[in-house]
């Protein structure tokens, strides 16, 4: 949850496996955050609170990997879809979102396609 650090898991990922994420508004600033491997066959659950959350946004996203030392170098991971992409129950391309590239000073390192009206869109990488 933004402003946190990152939580790292110990299960193990695969190129190409597929995941389901959600994130669930609980009520009282609490957050249930849904993360499965449906490839692998698991599931993480997370239950976080936040004082006075803005709730005015939602992402959907690609992000390049981070330690302690800042931002590191992005893997060409060739393009990686998302499908069926929602805020509170409708299709994210309802809301007219805004689309991000990812840069590292004048370096495209990411760019984002066009959002379906079914929530699908994908993001290509471009520059480690």
């Amino acid at each position: 949850m933004y402003p946190k650090y990152p939580v790292n898991f110990s299960n193990p990922v695969s190129p190409g496996d597929v995941f389901h994420a959600s994130v669930t508004y609980n009520g009282n600033g609490a957050f249930t955050l849904v993360l499965t491997d449906q490839t692998k066959g698991w599931t993480r659950t997370v239950n976080a609170t936040l004082k006075n959350p803005a709730l005015a946004s939602a992402e959907v996203i690609a992000e390049a990997p981070s330690s302690s030392s800042g931002v590191l170098p992005l893997a060409n991971f060739g393009s990686v879809g998302f499908s069926a992409s929602k805020a509170n129950g409708s299709s994210l391309s309802s809301f007219a979102p805004d689309k991000i590239t990812m840069a590292s000073g004048s370096t495209t390192k990411a760019v984002p396609g066009s959002i379906s009206s079914g929530g699908n869109f994908s993001v290509a990488w471009k520059h480690s």
